[in-house]
């Protein structure tokens, strides 16, 4: 026996999660098919929506090549005398925004509407979906300024991130002894860590830009008993009463320095009894030191630099990394009320939420093979705009099939159907957002990095459907 849902296969880049593998089962001989259609999670706009995309997909979509993307059967409400009903439908369910904006102004629209909603409903669950991390860090950025709770479900948690990446600027600063803007990007992080008042944080631009102006490092790590007066200067300063002074910091960074032949992780521990007082801080520099041991057993040839790479990764949210704080520790939606949960599209898989915010559902995030769309991965000085991966995993593909014989492909034949797998996965993967959402939902669009960006094809057909369903309902 199976189970599975072909419409939620959203892990492509996993073999064994295509949805080929369970379509193929189903069409063998003597086995027998039940659908598990009713569903008590959304209301009945939503439950349409989602339906509708189905529907869309496979009758509408203008690529054929990608009307297999969602399969039937829609999905149903659950029965009349169902233990989980579905929620109560009402007239203002879903909202499609379709107005272009801009990524920082997508973020400012949304926070705002969800800091309006949680004030409202602090007994609802809300969830904010972003395609990729880095783009859910700074929506999580902008809700902590905007004082709204947050709960993370991404690689790693925000304050996880911020040690992390403090270890890595210190770290940078000593592996290059002679460099100012290192020194001095170190110095920063050092001290906006813990949040700043406003008047401090003008303090500290002022003297991070003077320190990065610093022509000789070294004459302000060591100086002179008679230092020149601008270093003077320099080392007299302050920024606020409860803060050390330039002068501590600099203390740090000779020590560390003078530890800089001891093995990574050892260096790594000096820094974070200097650094940090908590037991969680302290527990998370001792896991950071233990992942850098492993690496220089691994391999014996890393200097810093490699080393650095290695906590990188941690710091810009592209490696899975458990840390200490109370969001690290495991997450049920029903435990966040009145808070809003952060996280990517893929995370959310079998996860709901009373109110979901869909964001960047453009067409370089969600493309459907038209001439306009851009994929990830894809440069645009390549030649051809050739998949480079995708073409050379086709290369050997047809080698292990032919043995070697007839197998080279037309170039650009792997990069297409590289392409049709993706704009596919896209097709589940808004489907599954969508379907996270029990009473409403919010979708947003925005026009990229390059303003170059339009509205997904697939959310074009959604708004269609939407603004025809409001002028029926008159």
């Amino acid at each position: 026996m199976r189970v599975g849902d072909t419409n939620q296969a959203i892990y492509d880049t996993f073999t064994t999660a295509s949805p080929k593998f369970l379509r193929d089962f189903l069409t063998e001989e003597n086995v027998k098919k039940r659908d598990l259609a009713n569903s008590g999670r959304s209301n009945l706009s939503i439950i349409n929506l989602a339906n509708f995309l189905i529907d869309w997909t496979n009758n509408q979509h203008p690529v054929k090549e990608l009307r297999n993307s969602l399969n039937l059967p829609y999905i149903l409400p659950a029965p009349a005398e169902d233990p989980q009903p579905n929620p109560p439908d009402h007239t203002e369910a879903i909202f499609i925004n379709k107005q272009p904006l801009k990524p920082e102004q997508e973020i400012r629209v949304v926070v705002k509407s969800v800091k309006k909603w949680v004030l409202e409903n602090p007994e609802k669950t809300t969830a904010i979906l972003c395609p990729i991390g880095f783009y859910a860090e700074q929506v999580v950025e902008a809700l902590q300024l905007a004082n709204v709770e947050v709960v993370e479900l991404l690689q790693s948690t925000d304050h996880t991130r911020k040690v992390t990446r403090l270890i890595e600027k210190c770290l940078m600063a000593v592996s290059d002894p002679s460099n100012p803007t290192k020194f001095a990007n170190s110095f920063d992080l050092f001290y906006r860590i813990d949040g700043l008042e406003e008047e401090e944080t003008a303090d500290l631009s002022i003297l991070v830009a003077q320190l990065r102006k610093v022509r000789f490092l070294e004459d302000l790590v060591y100086p002179h008993e008679e230092p020149d007066p601008e270093i003077s200067r320099l080392l007299e300063s302050r920024l606020g009463p409860d803060k050390h002074s330039l002068a501590s910091f600099i203390a740090m960074v000779r020590r560390w320095q003078s530890a800089a032949a001891l093995p990574v992780d050892q260096l790594l521990l000096l820094m974070g009894s200097d650094l940090f007082t908590t037991p969680q801080d302290l527990a998370l520099v001792h896991k950071l030191s233990l992942v850098l041991e492993f690496a220089s057993r691994n391999h014996h040839e890393y200097q810093l630099p490699q080393f650095i790479e290695e906590i990188s990764a941690i710091s810009r949210n592209e490696r899975k990394f458990i840390g200490f704080s109370d969001d690290d520790n495991g997450f049920t939606p029903e435990a966040h009320k009145g808070k809003v949960l952060v996280t990517t599209y893929h995370k959310s898989k079998g996860l709901e939420w009373d109110r979901v915010y869909l964001m960047s559902v453009n067409n370089y995030d969600f493309p459907s093979l038209q001439e306009d769309d851009q994929y990830k991965g894809e440069k645009w000085f390549i030649k051809e705009k050739l998949n480079l991966e995708a073409e050379l995993i086709g290369m050997l593909k047809a080698i292990g099939e032919d043995d070697g014989v007839n197998a080279m492909l037309e170039a650009g034949e792997a990069s297409r159907e590289s392409r049709r797998d993706y704009a596919a996965e896209r097709i589940r993967l808004l489907y599954v957002g969508i379907t996270r959402a029990r009473e409403s939902l919010i979708i947003t669009w925005n026009t990229g990095k390059r303003d170059n960006c339009t509205m997904a094809l697939p959310l074009q057909a959604l708004e269609n459907y939407l603004e025809n369903s409001h002028a029926a309902r008159g």
